[in-house]
């Protein structure tokens, strides 16, 4: 015969799950499990490759013609899968005159010493400021943009695969607003895999200064 304190001291040895009825350990095990289960596919979402975005990013500067005395910056997202959004911030050394962003059918950098690419026009607009004078991209609601003095903010939305966006950034050359004059890039942009929304960073590329004839 069991003792009335060899009782207790298995009661108290076995803890207080034990005195949860059965039903109630199984719900509880279906929740930490239904728990465990999404942290994971969310760690496997993060480590399974996914879909990259590259801005490159390539300045001009024209030694003939009414650009001259302008600096104009290129800019060109690449993706091959789809995305869903997309934030990108460009700070330049001087103030942001004018600019035109959006999707383009084919984007292709100029061959070496030229400046010509099908659709774009660069110079001075009727006020004689630097500007971008036509550019043949659609600019739909997809692509908001928004021009601070020298930085430009752009989110981007329902990115389709292999769809190419281009933009160009026209500012004067002598009205830096920052001391000393640099340039500064920051984005990031989401994707969905296997139902979880992941976060990266968006890799941009500075290809730098070509002077043109």
């Amino acid at each position: 015969m069991t003792s009335p304190a060899t009782k207790s001291r298995r009661q108290q040895a076995q803890g207080p799950h034990s005195r949860l009825p059965a039903w109630a350990r199984y719900l509880l095990s279906i929740a930490f499990g239904a728990i465990l289960g999404a942290f994971a596919v969310q760690w496997f979402a993060e480590i399974v490759p996914g879909p990259h975005l590259d801005v490159d990013v390539r300045t001009s500067k024209p030694q003939k013609g009414n650009g001259v005395g302008c600096t104009f910056y290129w800019l060109v997202v690449t993706h091959k899968q789809a995305i869903d959004y997309a934030y990108l911030k460009i700070q330049l050394p001087n103030r942001i005159s004018g600019y035109k962003i959006g999707y383009v059918g084919e984007a292709h950098f100029p061959d070496e010493g030229s400046v010509q690419w099908q659709g774009f026009e660069l110079g001075r607009n009727s006020g004689g400021e630097c500007d971008v004078i036509q550019a043949a991209v659609n600019n739909t609601i997809d692509i908001q943009s928004s021009v601070d003095g020298n930085i430009i903010v752009i989110h981007i939305s329902k990115l389709s695969p292999h769809s190419a966006i281009v933009g160009l950034l026209a500012t004067p050359d002598y009205s830096s607003s920052l001391s000393p004059s640099q340039k500064y890039f920051e984005g990031a942009y989401e994707y969905t895999i296997l139902g979880q929304r992941v976060l990266r960073v968006v890799q941009f590329r500075d290809l730098g200064l070509k002077d043109t004839k």
